[in-house]
Formats: C-alpha cells, structure tokens, sequence
C-alpha cells in the first residue's frame, strides 16, 4: 500500500544553482518551476547521502498540476508518494525561504530514513 504524505506550506541546499531549470515562464510558474528543480536536487542530494543505508531502486516527480507528486521506491518495499503543492513548490523556488526548504529536506529525509528500517 503506497502512503501520501502532502507538505503544505505557502536549505542548506540554498547553494545550488536552479536559474537553468525555469527559462520562458511567467514569474508564478517560474518560481513553480524552480522548486520542482530544488525539490529533485534535494532528493538526489539526501538519497546519495544516505545511499549506504537506502537503496533507492526508482525515483520521479510527477507533475499533476495543481499538485506534485514525489514518487520513490526504496528497495524491497513498495512505492511512496510525497506530494507537494504549488504553494509549496513556489515558496520553495525563492532562495530566501529557509525554514520551508528545511522543512521539506526534514520531510524527504525522514521518509527514506524511516522507511528504511521499517
């Protein structure tokens, strides 16, 4: 049984450069964009940190407007879902929204830790 977890909310992954990933939007979706791009680089971040103990098997940001959905699969388990909405993506498509962006690694890094001993 998949389990969805939605993180609402309206890093010290604020380093990564994320100008590449929302080139021709307009600003709203723009910002969206960005935070679908910080959310993906968090997850790669987190999972290769923790790649000794999580064996992530697939991974994969499904865009189903209006919301956002985090699909991975830990080996030997089924898939989980974290789900995110546009407020939440947007928020964290502007670098200055510390709490939102550690929030949602807390979240992501919970979920793999977690998940990983169970």
């Amino acid at each position: 049984m998949s389990q969805s977890f939605i993180i609402y909310d309206s890093p010290p992954l604020s380093l990564l450069s994320l100008s590449h990933c929302a080139v021709g939007f307009g600003m709203s979706q723009k910002l969206v964009e960005t935070g679908k791009c910080w959310v993906q680089n968090a997850f790669e971040q987190i999972s290769n940190e923790l790649k000794d103990t999580v064996v992530i098997v697939h991974w994969d940001l499904r865009d189903n407007d209006p919301a956002y959905h985090l699909c991975f699969q830990i080996a030997g388990q089924e898939e989980e879902t974290l789900s995110f909405t546009r407020g939440t993506l947007k928020t964290c498509g502007k670098s200055h929204h510390e709490a939102v962006r550690r929030r949602v690694e807390a979240t992501i890094r919970n979920r793999l830790v977690g998940n990983a001993k169970s």
